[in-house]
This record gives structure tokens, C-alpha cells and sequence, in this order.
């Protein structure tokens, strides 16, 4: 199994490496846009009492707002597209609304995976399109695994006390601890190849690394509540893309908007 594991993340990792640095914006927009949808759909199937139909139609609203902003909308054709997928979620649950369960409970559940996904996911779009996008996106990728990365094997090692046993069994105080410095020495690592700017990579580096594992504990979260292990298994020793990108997905907007006062903005 976890040979399979670091199998799988080295031919993934390569294979996203490839796109970032030679797949220019139009590949890399690509990439997002299908990793947002199976995202998408892993989640709603984990959530949604619905048929494969309407979860469909979810996800195309949901990749309106990374559509938006590879097209260059900015922001402002974000929140755009986020009030019209609102708009579609709320007429749906609303002619639906007879012949569903707990309809309001659904809607909560499909508004907070497309904002989770959608909008997290359109701010990595928005930090390859600023300034060095292409070294910043390898930025947020790299440090939030290396943090997991290093959860994973401090806690394997010299996990002794439970950081939060309701959510996840297996992650440690410990582990989180290591995580984060391993976040931090990625960054490191980073700013002497790309940036040359110490305080700003240890900065992020610093702020990415929790928010990575809050990102991680969120969908832990989620699947103990809805009873799966893992949210579907198109990658072997991962379990599905959600689980792959979890922490990524809540981490693209803290890189995105500590970048953003530093004045990078795309």
C-alpha cells in the first residue's frame, strides 16, 4: 500500500510538473478545470442524496467560477459566476423541494462544495496568472505536501498525543507539528531557486502549512460524517482526487490574498 502510494504521487506529481512549467496557461487552465470537476464530483456523490443527472449539472455550474477566471474575468467574474450557480442551486431545491428529504440540508451541502471547490480552486488560476504564476503555483503545491508529507511520517514515527480524535484517528499533535516544518523548509527551499525573498517565503510557507492541515482535518471531517473512507479511488493509494488536493484547495486563497498585499496581483 505504501509503495503504491509513493508510486501513484510520483507520476501524478510529474505528470502536474510538466504542465505547470511547459503547458503554458491555457494547459495549466485545463488541468484545474478537470481536477476541479472530479473534485466536484466526488464530493456530491459523498454528500448529495441526488442521481448522477443533477450532480452533473452541479458541476458544470460549480466550474464556472475556475472557467471565469482562466477566461481572465477576474474576481469580479468569480462572484459573478457564484451568484449564478447560487441562483441554479436555489430554482433547483426549490422545484425539487416536494420530493426531497431534507432539501434545505442539500442545498447547504451543494453550496458549500461548489464554493469550497469552484472558488477555492479559481485562485490557483489567479496566482499562475501574476507575477513568476508559474513558480507560485509550484509554491502552494509543494509546501502544502511537503507539510502533509511531513505529518505523515512524524506521526508515523513519533506520534503520541491525538490532535483531534472525532475528526481523524490517526493524525497526532506531533505529526501537525512536523508538518509545519516541513512547510517551512519547503519554503525555504523554494525562495533560494525562485524568489530570493526570505521574509515573504517564510511567511507563506508559515501560513500555508496550517492552513493545508485545516484544509486536510475539514474533509476528514466530512467523510466521518458521511461514513466513507475515501471519496472515490481513481488514484491507488490516495483514494480519489479530494483527498489528494484537500488541503490545496483551502490553501490557493491564503497564497493568493497574502500575495495580493505583498503586490503580486495578477
Amino acid at each position: 500500500m505504501h509503495t503504491t502510494r509513493v508510486i501513484t504521487a510520483l507520476l501524478v506529481g510529474l505528470a502536474a510538473l510538466a504542465v505547470i512549467l511547459f503547458g503554458g496557461e491555457v494547459g495549466f487552465s485545463v488541468l484545474v478545470m478537470v481536477a476541479s470537476a472530479i473534485c466536484l464530483f466526488e464530493y456530491l456523490k459523498m454528500s448529495l442524496d441526488a442521481g448522477n443527472g443533477p450532480i452533473l449539472i452541479f458541476c458544470l455550474a460549480g466550474l464556472l467560477a475556475p472557467g471565469f477566471a482562466a477566461a481572465g474575468l477576474g474576481l469580479e467574474g468569480v462572484c459573478g459566476a457564484m451568484l449564478s450557480w447560487l441562483l441554479l442551486v436555489s430554482v433547483y431545491f426549490l422545484v425539487t423541494y416536494g420530493r426531497r428529504h431534507d432539501p434545505f440540508g442539500e442545498m447547504t451541502k451543494v453550496a458549500f462544495g461548489l464554493f469550497y471547490v469552484g472558488f477555492c480552486s479559481s485562485h490557483i488560476l489567479f496566482i499562475r496568472l501574476g507575477q513568476q504564476g508559474e513558480h507560485w503555483v509550484l509554491f502552494l503545491l509543494l509546501v502544502v505536501f511537503a507539510g502533509d508529507t511531513g505529518a505523515y511520517y512524524t506521526g508515523r514515527f513519533w506520534g503520541r498525543h491525538k490532535l483531534h480524535p472525532a475528526v481523524s484517528s490517526g493524525k497526532t499533535r506531533e505529526g501537525a507539528v512536523g508538518g509545519a516544518l516541513g512547510s517551512l523548509a519547503m519554503a525555504l527551499v523554494l525562495d533560494r531557486l525562485f524568489f530570493h525573498q526570505i521574509n515573504l517565503s517564510l511567511l507563506c510557507g508559515a501560513i500555508l502549512g496550517p492552513a493545508g492541515q485545516v484544509g486536510d482535518l475539514v474533509a476528514s471531517m466530512a467523510k466521518r460524517h458521511w461514513g466513507v473512507k475515501d471519496s472515490s479511488h481513481i488514484l491507488p493509494g490516495h483514494g480519489g482526487m479530494l483527498d489528494r488536493v484537500d488541503g490545496v484547495l483551502l490553501a490557493a486563497p491564503v497564497l493568493y490574498w497574502t500575495l495580493t498585499l505583498f503586490g503580486y496581483r495578477g
